[in-house]
């Protein structure tokens, strides 16, 4: 089998495994989002059979139940992320107590803190809007319900993709890659680390440059200059860690990483993209 071949299975597997973990991510954030507005709209409309406007403060007098509506159900997601890298590449590996494990589950919290304000923000507008507009308090607080304070709304299915993608997108990554250190300081071998982007055009111009990057497995990649251990890693600032699509190839000092036409079926429609994105002198590391 050619080299192309070789890498072709970890690709594709790895892409199927976080789409997987997306959508745990996903499940568990819709679900903790319906559980906590279920709060938020009994303060935000408190005094609304009075007759009274909607109050959007109320959002921040429901925030003692954001971290254990949201924030524990989404870091228990994580968590089954890590542990389902752990059992691919390390089975039997103690893994919750790892340093960087604990400080990855803290970091989903922080991720998510500013949803409140979003929120806030969000209703006050339409408050205003709607004020503006002459709109009775009824037709007010329906609209404002049906748009933002439900959780099957679209702008709730959009931020739970958005989370989802880059939660499960550094859990997956950052599990496998914690997983490959503790093998090889358990079994003494040495490894070495490969950028692996998304060949389509939805993937940034940066992250595509780097598609091949090779580094020792202590090493960082340079990704638009900043430099990272992994792909979606805090260090990264947000237009270079959200959303992100990219994986990482572990290999051994020396071996060969041949990886030209590495996507079977999508072999022409990567390589229209390589040509358009060269046009424009985006070139991949791999092709330099």
């Amino acid at each position: 089998m050619a080299d192309s071949d070789r890498f072709e299975a970890p690709r594709r597997a790895a892409l199927g495994y976080m789409l997987a973990a997306e959508e745990t991510v996903t499940e568990a954030y819709l679900r903790g989002v319906d559980e906590w507005l279920d709060s938020v709209r009994g303060r935000v409309f408190s005094g609304f059979g009075l007759g009274r406007l909607m109050d959007p403060l109320g959002i921040f007098g429901a925030a003692n139940r954001f971290a254990s509506a949201l924030v524990r159900p989404v870091a228990g997601a994580v968590e089954s992320i890590i542990a389902a890298a752990f059992t691919r590449a390390a089975p039997g590996t103690e893994f919750r107590s790892r340093p960087w494990v604990l400080q990855h589950l803290a970091e989903v919290g922080n991720h998510m803190q500013a949803t409140p304000d979003w929120l806030f923000g969000q209703v006050a507008g339409e408050v205003q809007k709607g004020i503006s507009a002459g709109e009775s308090i009824p037709e007010m607080a329906e609209r404002v319900e049906a748009s933002l304070l439900d959780g099957g709304a679209h702008v709730w299915r959009g931020r739970a993709e958005t989370v989802a993608r880059t939660e499960a997108l550094s859990a997956y990554n950052g599990g496998t890659d914690e997983a490959m250190r503790a093998m090889a300081d358990e079994f003494g071998f040495q490894l070495e680390k490969v950028w692996l982007a998304s060949m389509d055009g939805r993937t940034r111009d940066s992250h595509f440059t780097a598609d091949g990057q090779r580094v020792p497995l202590d090493g960082l990649f340079n990704v638009g200059g900043f430099f990272a251990p992994l792909p979606g890693a805090e260090v990264l600032p947000p237009e270079e860690r959200i959303n992100c699509r990219c994986s990482v190839l572990y290999v051994e000092p020396g071996e060969e990483t041949d990886m030209s036409n590495r996507g079977f079926r999508g072999a022409e429609r990567e390589a229209a993209e390589v040509l358009k994105r060269k046009r424009r002198g985006v070139i991949r590391t791999r092709d330099l």
